[in-house]
């Protein structure tokens, strides 16, 4: 039998509150380590369920956090076949970082094997607390009893997270069949989007905004490999706007504006690009120190379909629409529409490698 719990903040109106007969799936906070009472709710909810290990028979359940500001100082621990949510309306389920938060993560995976989980509606602030502190982690998965392989099957939609002095959201190793879908990262010190472990996984309708580091960070880590990003807009990343590469990993509708180094930085193939665009990047750098689409190495398979690479700002800074670092990637296509760039159209390694094909066309 599934399970259901609320837990009110502080700040909730009494007029919303409703207090079961017995209390025993109710908890109220008092805006002070309000993870407390959130963490013992999970806990009772999962407790209704059964262990990961077993299969499926029901259980589990679902924790609605109720109010407008959560405040806590160590981390929420998510539980396997829980749904954690909130509201998003127009003042939303705030979870606030408090000053001298303890740990790396305001949301994490209690669990070395968390599965099946959902969280949603919620909007997290790290209000810059903490050290390397991330919005949410998804644990590194291994093989589970029964299964020879890990499959957690995560959902992770409608979240807004903020502030962070680490990465938005970050996977460990091998985080298989996650689904991340509308959501909105900014004004991290880390990645938007830590996707070096994320793999077999789809990310759509995202959007990144000030995120990263100056070289060393920025919108997306995408190196876990088969993981599709569709119609997602990362803009004016202090760092890299798209950084990496992997087997089987695509970018359709994918976009990239005023990043300070690369908007995309390809690092690694096999990958399939679509629709993807880049705009500006450099953008407060020297002239065309920094290019739109950036090849770096010897790389295999790199498709890219219908994309276009410009710079639309009134003194330019994107330098090369597309350029290729190192010798020229072979049984490739790149079909790139370019305009408006401050050095020009293609620049680098531009003769094709082996069983490649390269349509680079503009200014």
């Amino acid at each position: 039998m599934a399970g259901m719990a609320v837990v009110y903040s502080s700040d909730c109106p009494a007029s919303l509150e409703r207090v079961s007969a017995d209390n025993a799936y109710v908890w109220q906070c008092d805006g002070t380590g309000d993870e407390v009472q959130i963490n013992a709710a999970i806990n009772a909810v999962q407790a209704t369920g059964q262990t990961s290990s077993q299969a499926p028979t029901g259980g589990g359940g679902s924790v609605l956090l109720a109010g407008n500001n959560f405040n806590i100082a160590n981390p929420i621990q998510l539980q396997s076949w829980v749904d954690l949510g909130g509201a998003f309306g127009r003042a939303g389920t705030h979870i606030n970082a408090s000053s001298g938060f303890t740990g790396s993560h305001m949301i994490q995976d209690a669990q070395t094997y968390t599965e099946i989980t959902a969280l949603h509606d919620l909007y997290l602030d790290g209000q810059n607390n903490g050290t390397a502190l991330a919005g949410v982690y998804r644990s590194s998965q291994t093989a589970q009893t029964p299964f020879t392989y890990s499959d957690p099957k995560h959902i992770m939609r409608d979240l807004w997270i903020i502030n962070m002095t680490g990465a938005g959201i970050a996977f460990g190793t091998s985080v298989r069949s996650t689904l991340l879908r509308d959501c909105h990262i900014g004004l991290c010190d880390g990645w938007g989007i830590d996707g070096s472990g994320l793999i077999d996984s789809t990310c759509s309708g995202i959007e990144l905004e000030g995120n990263g580091t100056a070289g060393t960070s920025g919108g997306i880590q995408a190196t876990g490999g088969s993981t599709n990003y569709s119609n997602c807009r990362v803009y004016n990343s202090h760092g890299y706007g798209i950084s990496g590469g992997a087997a089987r990993i695509s970018f359709d509708n994918v976009v990239a504006i005023d990043s300070s180094y690369h908007n995309w930085y390809i690092t690694a193939g096999k990958i399939a690009m679509s629709g993807c665009h880049s705009d500006s990047a450099g953008y407060g750098s020297a002239n065309g120190t920094y290019h739109g689409f950036y090849i770096s190495s010897a790389l295999t398979d790199i498709q890219a379909y219908g994309c276009t690479s410009y710079d639309r700002n009134g003194s330019p800074h994107q330098g090369y629409g597309v350029y290729i670092n190192g010798t020229a990637p072979t049984y490739s296509r790149l079909y790139v529409q370019t305009y408006g760039n401050y050095t020009g159209s293609f620049g680098g390694t531009t003769s094709p490698g082996s069983n490649s094909t390269y349509d680079i066309y503009g200014t």
